[in-house]
């Protein structure tokens, strides 16, 4: 089992809104991730932290079979679809636990003081 950071951008798209409604989110596959990791949702400004911790329960979802979330995105409709057409497989993560009330301990400033290397993008 290995375990990924994942960003998240508010501007685009209500992530813990959409995890709170569903349980389960569709995450584009842009990596080697693969069923049974463990996915850390990093949020960034103005929250800056890793918010969620899930596990990918499948990682070979088609556009057919995405959960509906597009109440949550923040971008055009057009966008939006282009993103999924641009996109031929997905992961389903479903949240294991909730670290928006552990203050700055998941913080990236505090991460990268842990061996953390680079960006989280």
């Amino acid at each position: 089992m290995s375990h990924w950071i994942f960003p998240a951008n508010w501007k685009e798209f209500d992530v813990l809104g959409a995890f709170a409604k569903f349980g389960e989110l569709d995450w584009r596959k842009n990596c080697l991730a693969e069923k049974g990791d463990s996915v850390y949702i990093y949020q960034g400004a103005p929250i800056g932290k890793i918010i969620l911790m899930a596990m990918i329960i499948s990682s070979e979802i088609s556009r057919r079979d995405l959960i509906d979330d597009r109440l949550f995105s923040k971008i055009s409709a057009c966008e939006y679809e282009k993103m999924l057409a641009d996109t031929a497989f997905f992961f389903r993560l479903r949240v294991i636990k909730c670290f928006l009330t552990v203050g700055e301990r998941l913080s990236l400033r505090t991460l990268r003081q842990h061996g953390l290397k680079g960006n989280i993008d």
